[in-house]
């Protein structure tokens, strides 16, 4: 019998609504409270667009603004972390999609990411002092994140390389991948949902690794990426011992368009 997990609630911006008793209040700052996240939820976003939002929210919280996570997804691109270098990416020239799928070197942990849609980004910006953290304790919680998350979906046979990724069996599920400059950390974690896996055997996320699996594949169903992405935001909160979440999904730098599909509606 499969488990059933607590939805968030009804999602919507009419005013006096909330997601898991946390009002939505778009536009308005936390301030350096310890005990509150300001949370940014959007469906798939250009990799420009979340790097914009990724810094403006690091330079908030080396300022002593609250803590803030961003969920998202990232349209087709490729990022290489401190581990990846071009030995990973094996793109085919003669496929138009991969030949001109950009590449970037990203100053975070990790190695190549291939970011697609159905891809959960996880962003957690966060004050490590401030919050009583180190680094490695950090990556610890944050992993711990995401094996909840993984678990309440009857995602099988889960293991660890501690830092680096999640596994479910022998292939990656989620991988690690953290900056910190100022005692603030950035970037975060992939979690693969339900994107399409054959990119994935191109596309290695490390020295010794097998392509990436995904949610879907594992749980043999169907996923809702804004179902997982609000799950991941309760764990997030009880984890890292946040008491308050400011939930936003719009940002003025980004249209409209941003907002669809950033909350599961209600069954």
């Amino acid at each position: 019998m499969r488990k059933r997990f607590r939805p968030l609630g009804r999602a919507t911006l009419r005013k006096g609504t909330f997601v898991n008793a946390f009002p939505i209040i778009p536009g308005t700052a936390c301030g350096a409270d310890s005990t509150t996240l300001r949370v940014w939820m959007f469906g798939t976003l250009e990799y420009s667009a979340f790097v914009r939002l990724h810094d403006q929210m690091r330079r908030e919280v080396e300022n002593g603004e609250a803590s803030a996570l961003l969920l998202c997804e990232i349209s087709r691109f490729i990022s290489v972390g401190r581990e990846g270098s071009w030995t990973h990416i094996l793109l085919d020239p003669e496929d138009d999609a991969e030949a001109t799928c950009e590449v970037r070197w990203v100053a975070r942990g990790g190695g190549c990411w291939l970011h697609l849609p159905g891809q959960m980004m996880a962003a957690a910006i966060l004050p490590l002092r401030r919050r009583g953290l180190t680094l490695g304790e950090h990556l610890r919680r944050l992993q711990t994140v995401l094996r909840r998350v993984l678990a309440e979906h009857e995602v099988a046979n889960l293991s660890v390389e501690p830092g680096r990724f999640v596994f479910a069996g022998r292939r990656p599920i989620a991988c690690l991948g953290v900056a910190v400059a100022n005692d603030v950390t950035g970037y975060g974690a992939i979690l693969n949902v339900n994107p399409l896996l054959e990119p994935y055997r191109r596309v290695l996320v490390g020295d010794r690794q097998r392509p990436m699996t995904s949610m879907a594949r594992e749980c043999r169903r169907p996923l809702r990426p804004a179902r997982v992405r609000e799950r991941f935001l309760d764990h997030f909160s009880a984890v890292y011992g946040f008491a308050r979440s400011t939930l936003f999904l719009e940002h003025p730098s980004l249209g409209p368009e941003n907002r669809s599909h950033a909350i599961a509606s209600p069954r």
